[in-house]
């Protein structure tokens, strides 16, 4: 599909219409596609699967529409390698200042396996306590939603604790997106920046630390064309 669509926006680079109109039209089916098969098969399927077809139908969709609009980072069109690894993987690949593939640091295969290696460690603790305390550890089978102020602060464990494991799993997968790149050399954006101990602020939360693959898409394909 990235081949596809790499060959369609060269051959009709001089006809910018034109080209909007045929890799908008091509475009669906890709962005479609997922969204089919968890109609039919999803319900039947592991929700870990149903997860990765979603993710990977909306970036898929987000990098097309950077090829349709020329806001992708600089070199991810500069030749057909270049756009089919960078649409093809679900970590965002890096380019140097020449627009080449970015190399990858020495020792970053080995860096990733042991953050997955913690990171799972502790979604797994925060797994386990969470069942044992339904998630709500302190309320005393309390719903927050019906205490004065959510339960502000008797609930803060409770919030933290389920934000922890929704972190570490999203982490998780996400270092996981970045193994096959490094294991080819190239290197990636690292999406989560320590968001739940480093960050200073709201801003610094969701804008430096927190999916830094999904807000970078945001910024480019929506952002920057409307600025």
């Amino acid at each position: 599909m990235g081949f596809l669509g790499y060959a369609l926006h060269c051959l009709l680079r001089q006809r910018p219409s034109m080209r909007l109109c045929v890799l908008g039209l091509s475009g669906l089916p890709m962005i479609v596609g997922p969204l089919v098969v968890l109609h039919f098969f999803g319900p039947l399927r592991s929700k870990l699967a149903h997860f990765a077809l979603s993710f990977f139908g909306v970036v898929a969709g987000f990098r097309w529409l950077e090829l349709m609009l020329g806001t992708g980072p600089k070199g991810f069109d500069k030749s057909v390698k270049n756009f089919v690894i960078y649409f093809a993987s679900p970590a965002e690949v890096l380019f140097d200042e020449s627009g080449q593939l970015q190399a990858s640091k020495d020792g970053l295969v080995s860096e990733l396996l042991l953050r997955i290696a913690k990171h799972m460690l502790i979604g797994t603790i925060a797994l386990s306590l969470g069942k044992a305390t339904d998630f709500a550890p302190f309320l005393d089978g309390q719903d927050p939603l019906t205490m004065p102020l959510l339960g502000f602060p008797v609930a803060l464990p409770a919030v933290y604790l389920l934000t922890v494991y929704v972190y570490c799993t999203l982490a998780t997968a996400m270092l996981m997106h970045r193994l096959l790149p490094a294991f080819l050399g190239i290197a990636s954006v690292d999406s989560m920046q320590t968001p739940l101990l480093l960050s200073t602020s709201l801003r610094d939360f969701w804008g430096r630390r927190w999916n830094l693959v999904v807000h970078r898409l945001m910024k480019r394909t929506f952002f920057v064309p409307l600025v």
